[in-house]
């Protein structure tokens, strides 16, 4: 119900988006091809809204505020598509060999700030790759004596449409942002990276022990010194925070704060160096703190909980070379045991962009993680290793993974079980 809802407001925020850009496009002069194609402000509006205007005729925005840019609506959009094949040796004979699609999405992007100090932004997706639920239980009679039942599923396959971001931010002041809706939270670099700005087709998989998916909740960002500082103080009801606690659902809230400091200069949040720019490094630490209550089956309490998580980030690049890494740790304690649980995890991943022309450039990408999960009662580990390489055949735009084909292996370990999963996967992004 809830991811409906989610949708619901999505679509909401695309129909009144479409509406405003309907409206500002009778109000202003017809824009030029390139001002349509991008979805911006023409030079027409730009340059009314910043020469001087005529005694007593002053161009002013639909918020009141003199000269101010609006930008209505600008529409992004992307499809990634990846085809690969797993082997198993050690699993069943059904799961030795799994072929077919592979980090694949569509998806678009709905941006803009129609009036002064207000801005939002819709992000949402299809997976062509449906999803199994079950829609029905039956108790069934196999014997046909009334003595031995069973139970019965029926299941349907349903597409998903992932809700990436639908929040709204406010820009009191040129430092200050608050930001409410369905994001991110402020907490691990490669969790919250945008899809379209990985490294690799997939996130880093030990992340996924601390944050998966987008959250709902209130956050407040500072920029200072020219944004080589920012902190981000947040609010959130936790449910990207998976609790491996069976049968049991956690409601309570959860508190970040995350900090990020650009020594040498604001580096931006994109998994990679395309743009072959000046040593810049930045040094990331973020925190989640969540108390609540398990509630059972039932729906009557279990027990009171209490987690902590911590993140520590290290980013960095220099004329095509980009190396991240992630140090995680998750500690968490209830009322009813007396036995905490742990779990850690790390990565390093690296790429270097080098052109070959003007227009084609390569980038061989190397990642390595490690995630210890349970660590005090039954540890189990997980080792992955992924080596690629990754084409660029428009390298000359502003940014060259507009269009980008990848070639990967994808290797894993997981120990207790001694299971080792060789895999390969060609993956590409198209992005407008």
């Amino acid at each position: 119900m809830k991811r409906v809802l989610v949708f619901f407001f999505a679509v909401l925020f695309f129909a009144s988006a479409l509406v405003m850009m309907s409206r500002g496009a009778h109000a202003q002069q017809p824009a030029t091809e390139a001002g349509a194609l991008d979805g911006g402000v023409t030079a027409t509006d730009a340059a009314a809204s910043t020469a001087p205007a005529a005694a007593g005729d002053k161009e002013k925005g639909d918020g009141g505020a003199e000269g101010f840019d609006l930008k209505r609506f600008e529409l992004e959009g992307y499809v990634n598509a990846g085809i690969g094949m797993t082997s198993r040796p050690r699993a069943l004979p059904r799961d030795r060999l799994t072929y077919g699609l592979r980090s694949s999405r569509a998806g678009l992007i709905v941006r803009g700030n129609p009036y002064p100090d207000f801005s939002y932004v819709v992000h949402f997706g299809v997976d062509p790759e449906a999803l199994a639920v079950v829609t029905g239980v039956d108790i069934v009679d196999k014997q046909g004596d009334g003595t031995v039942r069973a139970a019965s599923t029926q299941t349907r396959e349903l597409t998903v449409i992932p809700v990436e971001e639908v929040s709204i931010t406010y820009s009191p002041l040129e430092w200050l942002q608050i930001k409410g809706g369905h994001f991110y939270m402020p907490f691990s670099p490669a969790a919250a990276v945008i899809i379209t700005s990985q490294m690799f087709p997939t996130r880093p998989g030990s992340t996924q022990l601390f944050m998966v998916g987008a959250d709902q909740g209130l956050m407040a960002s500072g920029s200072f010194v020219d944004d080589r500082i920012q902190v981000s103080l947040g609010a959130f009801n936790g449910s990207s925070l998976e609790l491996k606690v069976p049968q049991t659902t956690p409601i309570g809230p959860a508190y970040t704060l995350y900090f990020d400091v650009h020594p040498l200069g604001k580096l931006e949040r994109v998994e990679g160096d395309p743009k072959r720019g000046p040593f810049r490094f930045a040094l990331g630490g973020g925190t989640i703190f969540r108390t609540g209550v398990l509630f059972d089956s039932t729906g009557y309490e279990s027990t009171r909980f209490r987690e902590i998580r911590l993140d520590g980030a290290l980013r960095l690049a220099f004329r095509g070379l980009f190396v991240q890494g992630e140090v995680l740790r998750r500690l968490q304690t209830d009322d009813l045991s007396g036995r905490p649980a742990s779990a850690t995890g790390a990565y390093a991943q690296a790429s270097y962009f080098q052109p070959l022309t003007d227009t084609f450039a390569l980038a061989p990408i190397a990642r390595y993680g490690y995630a210890r999960e349970d660590e005090l009662f039954a540890p189990r580990n997980v080792t992955e290793i992924e080596v690629g390489i990754a084409v660029y055949p428009q390298a000359q735009l502003e940014e060259p993974d507009k269009l980008r084909f990848i070639l990967q292996y994808d290797g894993e370990i997981r120990e207790p079980e001694s299971e080792i999963a060789h895999g390969a996967v060609l993956h590409a992004q198209l992005r407008w």
